[in-house]
């Protein structure tokens, strides 16, 4: 993860904006108030970006067919990789808001896999279809139980049955969290509190 990604808005603009020489207090403060006013509307980046292996069960929605896009209503259904439950992710009119009641959105705050799943599905994020399929057909749900929610040892354990080259896959899921990071999207919870 990008170091100056993780840190407030102020101290990117502070080091950005006379570099290489002193400034005056008052020019600063009144162009970072510029700044910040010019950017307040434009742009909403994810405050929290989800753990990498979302991207892979996001794949498995994918290569599944477990996703279903109603773009007139603006919303789309995910259901779950064990088949017990539907997820609903919906979005605002210019696309800079989503909200889901999975519980990584719901509880967690970052985009769980059924966003990214959607997001993908719309081009917003990358998607290669080869990769998606070398995942499909897994139960997370199962497999991170037994795992107790250690996303990394589930997805290791999934890769070694499945012998799978994770070189190439590894490049691709860091692809879709590097565009994912540069959204400008805010994700928040669903309506709808998630399905027990």
């Amino acid at each position: 993860r990008d170091y100056y990604a993780s840190r407030g808005l102020g101290d990117v603009y502070k080091r950005q904006l006379f570099p290489g020489r002193a400034s005056d207090p008052q020019r600063t403060f009144l162009t970072l108030r510029i700044l910040l006013f010019r950017g307040a509307e434009r742009y909403h980046f994810m405050e929290k970006l989800p753990p990498v292996e979302k991207i892979y069960e996001a794949w498995s929605a994918v290569a599944d067919g477990r996703v279903a896009i109603d773009e007139a209503a603006r919303k789309a259904t995910v259901v779950s990789s064990d088949r017990t439950r539907e997820y609903i992710v919906g979005w605002s009119d210019d696309g800079s808001v989503y909200n889901s009641n999975d519980n990584a959105t719901y509880w967690r705050g970052y985009a769980g896999y059924p966003v990214i799943a959607v997001m993908m599905m719309q081009g917003r994020l990358p998607l290669d279809r080869l990769e998606a399929e070398r995942y499909a057909d897994v139960n997370w749900k199962k497999i991170n139980t037994e795992y107790h929610n250690n996303y990394s040892a589930a997805l290791a354990e999934i890769e070694a049955v499945r012998d799978i080259d994770t070189r190439l896959i590894t490049e691709a899921a860091d692809r879709v969290m590097a565009r994912l990071s540069e959204l400008p999207v805010t994700v928040r919870r669903g309506p709808l509190r998630p399905p027990r």
